[in-house]
């Protein structure tokens, strides 16, 4: 993928972001998108919780929202199987006997997180859940998407792929608000990027 070029005074011309972004599309396509039902649920900080109880104990690393966390993930990775499943399916690829084989070569990862809008947001006591004209387009929701990347990234590790270092990049991952209750969730895309490789699953 050659996207730097030269100009006519020998200097090296750096594209842009989003010159890049497209350069990249066009050498990848796109394997399968999917919509996971739910509040999506960021990948935060870790915390020490003894193995023995509050008394004491070896301590054990655990994220601090584990209990939301964990649900979270497993319902993307059981997405992800059967979206993947069905694309190495139309691929050809259906030698499942060790297992549904993960892909071992560079992808590019798409997410768009849909945030449920707090009740403050809309009129009082319309059944028809009005939003106040004040309330905000752009959702700047206290959840940082980059914690939000790496729960998908993780989900999607020993599922679609070995390791989540095969992540080439993402494409606007981003959070928005939900239109309705039904609405909120993760949509998620996976590209993978020139020839795609795969291996058998690890163990």
């Amino acid at each position: 993928m050659d996207i730097y070029r030269m100009t006519k005074r020998k200097e090296l011309e750096v594209p842009t972001i989003a010159e890049k972004v497209e350069a990249v599309l066009k050498e990848s396509r796109s394997a399968f998108r999917f919509f996971v039902a739910g509040k999506p649920e960021p990948q935060g900080s870790m915390k020490a919780v003894p193995m023995g109880g509050a008394r004491g104990g070896r301590p054990m690393m655990k994220f601090s929202n584990e209990k939301t966390l964990v649900p979270y993930r497993r319902d993307v990775a059981k997405a992800a199987a059967k979206a993947w499943s069905a694309f190495l399916w139309q691929e050809g690829i259906r030698d499942w006997r060790n297992g549904l084989p993960v892909c071992t070569s560079a992808v590019v990862l798409a997410a768009e997180f849909r945030i449920q809008r707090p009740k403050s947001h809309y009129v009082a006591n319309d059944r028809n859940r009005e939003l106040k004209s004040k309330a905000p387009e752009i959702c700047l929701a206290r959840m940082d998407v980059d914690k939000l990347q790496r729960s998908v990234g993780d989900a999607l590790t020993n599922v679609v792929y070995d390791d989540d270092s095969r992540i080439m990049g993402w494409v606007w991952p981003h959070k928005c608000w939900a239109v309705s209750e039904a609405d909120v969730g993760t949509w998620i895309e996976l590209f993978v990027y020139g020839e795609m490789e795969i291996a058998a699953k690890a163990g």
